[in-house]
């Protein structure tokens, strides 16, 4: 099968898909080792309340493998509002069991914030980028979740109500473990 767009539209009630599988302890009698790969897939996606649908341009490389465990592998190169994400991971399916690296190369925050229905916050200007690598334990013991890498806050502006004035800021975090420095931290209003 070859396709390389894809339009999704979220309903009113919020849910963007309706996957319901029948539940059965069966196992299937063939074990599965799968690789894909989308290149240039254009994707469609429309919130509920958007009059047009948000682009996202993606090259998705992915694998599931059945061994003792059902795990995913992923890596996402996107592209949607003016920013570059990419992530590289792998989950384990029944744990939760996750490591990723998600690299932000541009994520604008103003464009992103669009996406929000609460309009308290107006971001004006933002943009964040990251390198980092999170290893998430699983569901059993979330608050064991390591990082490593950084993650920056670039010359934020929100008008915030009640504040007068906007808000300006940048920040610059270091991930170690499950320590966060703050190495440069500025905000004025």
């Amino acid at each position: 099968m070859l396709f390389r767009s894809l339009y999704v539209e979220q309903d009113k009630t919020g849910k963007w898909l309706n996957l319901e599988l029948p539940k059965s302890k069966e196992k299937l009698p063939i074990d599965l080792d799968v690789n894909w790969r989308l290149k240039n897939t254009k994707i469609a996606v429309k919130p509920q309340g958007f009059d047009q649908p948000i682009a996202i341009n993606a090259e998705v490389k992915g694998g599931y493998r059945k061994q003792e465990q059902q795990q995913v592998s992923y890596n996402i190169d996107a592209a949607a509002l003016g920013s570059q994400v990419q992530v590289i991971g792998e989950t384990v399916i029944e744990t939760g069991s996750t490591q990723f690296d998600l690299n932000l190369k541009q994520l604008s925050l103003k464009k992103i914030a669009s996406l929000i229905p609460d309009k308290s916050v107006k971001l004006k200007t933002g943009e964040v980028t990251s390198n980092l690598t999170v290893n998430f334990p699983g569901f059993a013991i979330p608050n064991a979740t390591q990082g490593k890498g950084n993650l920056n806050l670039q010359q934020l502006k929100a008008i915030i109500s009640p504040l007068k004035q906007p808000l300006k800021a940048n920040l610059q975090l270091n991930l170690q473990g499950q320590t966060i420095k703050i190495e440069i931290g500025r905000a004025h209003v």
